[in-house]
């Protein structure tokens, strides 16, 4: 075992992945849920993918993701000094 640990991706309504494909090249595990949505992790569990997982939260989320998805942004805006640089606005 690598590392263990609750997904982010789970959200609100414990949504786990349907399916999941290890990249053992580029060691990225990738979790696969419903929609054709794939959120990736490192070998070492960090989450790559926070900003397109946020963006999903804000479009399709249940009212308590899209809270917490537009609270996130927020702080990230408001500690950034140049939001052109960021990955997801």
């Amino acid at each position: 075992m690598l590392w263990k640990k609750t997904p982010e991706t789970i959200g609100s309504e414990l949504n786990w992945a349907k399916s999941y494909r290890f990249d053992t090249k580029k060691k990225i595990l990738y979790l696969i849920h419903d929609k054709n949505k794939v959120y990736r992790y490192t070998f070492e569990g960090t989450f790559i993918d926070s900003g397109l997982y946020r963006l999903h939260c804000i479009d399709t989320g249940n009212d308590v993701e899209f809270l917490e998805a537009i609270k996130e942004l927020k702080e990230e805006l408001s500690s950034n000094p140049n939001p052109k640089n960021m990955m997801y606005l």
